[in-house]
């Protein structure tokens, strides 16, 4: 850039200097000019004056004529105009010009004095010289010898003038190559400036592509020292032999390993809780980002407590960490900072994180057994739930052999979700479950996945019985009961279930039961009229007892069957009394009472009156 700057700075310097040399000439060609338009005032006054000595106007013009000299050698002097092609020769040329003129005037000036001592002076007028002359001529008033002295004073003024012009187009022409070459330099500087900007993109992208390969180069060198760094401690995890100690000593230089195999080794295992969750959540390369972040704080951490560590990635979900312990006597310390930087870390991250740890490997020969005994551990957290910290001792545990499955729990439960007493089943589902959580995860497991086939029995039943389209979900519920990473989100999972299936049998039941009640008013109302309608009559109709019957329709209307067979009859009769001429015996019968006794105290019952009271006020004259 600095060069840069200087290029273009002597550039602009050489354009200045050459458009400061055009002004220069153009100072000097109206320097000229002037001294040409005082050149006949000079001619003029030397043949006024008849040779009486020098006057002030000679005298200036002698003064501006060798002034004139020194600008123009000054001009031809000047080293930034040898630099330019053609203009020196040029203003030589009119060097040449100026000096011939010099010449030519000193020849009119001879002549002039020679016309004036001839006493020509009187006869002719110097602008008119040329006219006067032929006129005196052909006069014969001038003799052979004036007449030449004459005609050599015309010539040398014509070739006077002639050199004038001659030095005027020259001078014109160095002032226009001048000012072309200015702007001939000023071209340069713009195609110089572009080819300098252009050579500057092109060795910045040159100077980035090299920049970003080496940076490649230096992330993927970086990038294989991970993967073999992982997978070299991934091996001897999984087989702590002999065979690949001396492997793992052997690259521990060549990989730039932090710990040591031959001091007292810790592994500690973090688990990424609901990685499906999290795996769908963010791309690949915001998951690379977020595990490298909570690594880096992790690690952090280490280098604070004085551990050494590497880490490497196992199954996806599982960061495995080694790291060397100088005394074996700080772990109970060591946790409990753990503990507190795992519980301190938990709202830093958009993802829940579990934590197992197990004691101090002292022998490197039983890696692998440690190793997989953690792996069972962190297992653990299928019972403890997310955001997990699992030691050897945070869970007590009972053999295995002694898990026996609670069936009559189970047919309780499902004889319970039969009737549909959904608080019920919940109940005795929590019960089974928290039976089954001190056998261990995998106990617990697989009581889960057999309650749950149970559960699906159930609901088939329930769907057949109740005639309910396939519930959402509870078929296909085996298959992702196993995708739960605890168990309470297994028992949310069954809970929900539960409650679907007992809810779509109660709003079924309940449609049922509101069709049936529906049917039964329907009978009431078109058979009221009937001496023998009963419930039982009813009950035998739809196949049911006549207790749960005349529950069901109490139900659903707060009134017995018989109850609103009498109101319907009462209702009729109420009618008939208020818009017919019948009388209370007919009106009875046609009602649907049998006895008039009982007519006669469900009306007054009912409405306060009694029936001939109640024809009197609308005006009736019933006969009874």
């Amino acid at each position: 850039m600095c060069f840069l700057g200087v290029l273009v700075l002597f550039y602009n310097n050489q354009s200045n200097q050459v458009k400061s040399l055009a002004l220069e000439a153009m100072s000097v060609l109206s320097e000229w000019s002037n001294l040409e338009s005082s050149t006949n005032d000079l001619l003029l006054n030397r043949f006024t004056q008849f040779g009486k000595g020098s006057s002030p106007v000679i005298e200036n013009w002698e003064k501006q004529y060798k002034g004139f000299g020194d600008r123009l050698e000054s001009l031809l002097n000047n080293p930034y105009l040898t630099r330019q092609d053609g203009i020196k020769e040029r203003l030589d040329g009119a060097y040449r010009v100026w000096r011939f003129t010099e010449v030519r005037l000193n020849n009119a000036d001879y002549y002039f004095k020679q016309i004036i001592q001839s006493g020509l002076g009187e006869k002719v007028m110097v602008n008119g010289m040329l006219h006067t002359m032929y006129q005196m001529r052909m006069q014969n008033q001038l003799s052979v010898n004036e007449i030449c002295l004459l005609e050599e004073t015309v010539c040398v003024l014509e070739s006077l003038d002639n050199v004038t012009d001659e030095f005027d187009f020259l001078f014109h022409s160095i002032v226009h190559d001048m000012n072309a070459a200015g702007e001939v330099y000023l071209k340069r500087v713009r195609a110089l400036l572009f080819a300098l900007f252009f050579s500057a993109v092109v060795v910045l992208i040159v100077f980035v592509l090299i920049y970003r390969q080496l940076n490649s180069a230096q992330i993927n060198r970086r990038v294989y020292l991970e993967s073999r760094k992982a997978r070299l401690m991934r091996n001897l995890c999984k087989n702590s032999s002999e065979e690949e100690l001396s492997i793992f000593k052997k690259k521990e230089v060549e990989y730039e390993l932090e710990i040591s195999i031959d001091k007292p080794v810790m592994i500690i295992m973090f688990q990424i809780d609901n990685f499906n969750d999290f795996s769908h959540k963010y791309n690949i390369e915001e998951q690379q980002s977020k595990i490298l972040n909570f690594c880096f704080m992790f690690s952090a951490f280490l280098k604070e407590t004085g551990y050494k560590s590497e880490y490497f990635r196992y199954e996806d979900e599982f960061i495995v960490y080694m790291l060397n312990s100088e005394d074996s006597n700080n772990y109970e310390l060591f946790e409990q900072n753990l503990r507190k930087w795992h519980k301190n870390n938990l709202g830093k991250q958009d993802f829940s994180v579990s934590v197992t740890i197990s004691d101090i490997c002292l022998d490197n020969q039983d890696l692998d057994r440690d190793f997989e005994y953690l792996q069972r551990l962190s297992e653990y957290r299928y019972l403890m739930g997310s955001n997990a910290f699992i030691t050897p001792g945070s869970w007590d545990m009972v053999p295995d052999e002694e898990f026996r499955y609670p069936l009559e729990k189970q047919r309780q439960f499902e004889e319970t979700i039969k009737s549909l007493n959904d608080e019920e089943a919940l109940v005795l589902m929590n019960e089974m479950l928290d039976y089954a959580k001190p056998y261990g995860p995998e106990t617990i497991k697989r009581f889960v996945i057999r309650f749950a086939a149970s559960l699906v029995s159930v609901v088939e039943l329930l769907e057949k019985s109740y005639h309910l389209p396939p519930l959402e979900g509870v078929v296909p519920m085996i298959l992702a009961i196993q995708k739960k990473n605890t168990i309470d989100e297994t028992a949310a999972m069954l809970e929900g279930v539960i409650i679907q299936v007992t809810d779509a049998c109660k709003k079924k039941k309940s449609e049922k039961h509101d069709h049936n009640v529906e049917l039964i008013k329907d009978i009431i109302n078109s058979s009221f009229a009937d001496f023998n309608l009963s419930a039982d009559q009813i009950a035998d109709k739809f196949n049911l007892t006549t207790s749960y019957i005349n529950r069901l329709f109490k139900q659903h209307t707060t009134l017995s069957i018989a109850g609103y067979i009498n109101e319907c009859r009462l209702l009729h009769a109420e009618e008939l009394l208020k818009t017919s001429d019948k009388t209370v015996a007919q009106i009875a019968e046609q009602s649907g009472f049998a006895s008039m006794g009982t007519f006669f105290r469900l009306f007054k019952k009912r409405f306060g009156l009694t029936p001939g009271e109640m024809a009197t006020k609308y005006n009736f004259n019933l006969t009874k």
